[in-house]
This record gives C-alpha cells, sequence and structure tokens, in this order.
C-alpha cells in the first residue's frame, strides 16, 4: 500500500498522480489518499487478512490541494461527513479500519494539541487506528483502553541526511 497522499502530490500535477498510479500498478502496489478527482482519492482499499482490515488516507498542510468533483489531489483530513462514511462502509465489511494521516509539524517531537483531537474524533467515528507521518521524527503514541491507538508520526525511511540532521530532533 502507497500511500500518496501529501504535500508533495501535485508537485507534477495531474500527470503525476496518473504516472506514480501506474508504477504502483506495476508492482503490484495499491495507492491511497489521492486521486484524479475526490472520489479516486478517498477511495478505500480492503485487505482480507486478519478479518478484513479497511483503510484509506487523508493528508492535512496548507501545502495540499484537495481533490474535487473535477480535479486531482487529496483528500483532506477535514472532510468529516465524507470520513465518517468511509469508516462506517469499512467497519461494516471489515474488522478494522486504519486511518493513515498526513499530518503533524515537522521536527516536532509531540504532536500538536489540534493534530491530537482530530486523531482521536477518527477513533471516535469507529476507526481502530491512525498511523500518521509527516513531521519527519518519530513521535510518541497512544494505546486506548478500548485497544484504539494513535501512532502520530512513523518518522522517515532514512535519517542520516543534511536536512534531517540541521534539526533539534
Amino acid at each position: 500500500v502507497w500511500c500518496i497522499g501529501n504535500n508533495h502530490t501535485m508537485d507534477a500535477g495531474e500527470a503525476g498522480i496518473i504516472s506514480t498510479q501506474k508504477i504502483a500498478a506495476a508492482e503490484g502496489a495499491i495507492t491511497v489518499g489521492a486521486g484524479l478527482d475526490i472520489d479516486g482519492a478517498s477511495a478505500p482499499i480492503f485487505i482480507d487478512e486478519a478479518g478484513g482490515i479497511g483503510m484509506f488516507a487523508v493528508a492535512y498542510q496548507a501545502e495540499c490541494i484537495p481533490a474535487t468533483e473535477n480535479s486531482a489531489g487529496i483528500f483532506r483530513w477535514d472532510d468529516m461527513g465524507r470520513i465518517a462514511r468511509l469508516i462506517r462502509e469499512i467497519k461494516s465489511k471489515c474488522r478494522w479500519c486504519v486511518v493513515i494521516a498526513h499530518g503533524g509539524e515537522e521536527f516536532a517531537p509531540l504532536p500538536n494539541p489540534y493534530t491530537r483531537e482530530r486523531y482521536i474524533k477518527y477513533l471516535e467515528l469507529g476507526a481502530d487506528a491512525v498511523v500518521a507521518h509527516h513531521p519527519h521524527v518519530p513521535e510518541n503514541y497512544e494505546l486506548f483502553e478500548d485497544g484504539k491507538m494513535i501512532f502520530y508520526s512513523l518518522g522517515n525511511f532514512i535519517f542520516d541526511t543534511d536536512y534531517q540532521r540541521a534539526h533539534a530532533y
């Protein structure tokens, strides 16, 4: 699963999304979080393992270009009506609902309050887990009594770069 919903998704425009989706398909991967319109950008995926896992991706950054009914882009993290419908759809078919989120402040050691509140809202709507990325550093996680969880930032795949070393965390 490739999450392509992020603040760089539209750097190469619609052609970039088309190219990325073709490369992903050729590699046997599925993309989430961006598409040629809002339906494509918000489309969930379903994996049969573990009683069924459904997931979709959202993004929040000022630089993110949202998909619309007629234009390519990402699925915004604040489209709460659509997010609630997706969570209900997934939970009607699957044991697990995972929201992949591109959000949070870069190089911050902890999530900011509005990010935490948003992710908790996804859990309240019925999601089982939120797995986030964007801050470029690993952040904390929370496990809740009902078994739900939030991973605030997975960090980067590669940390040893001049760009990374220039930041305190």
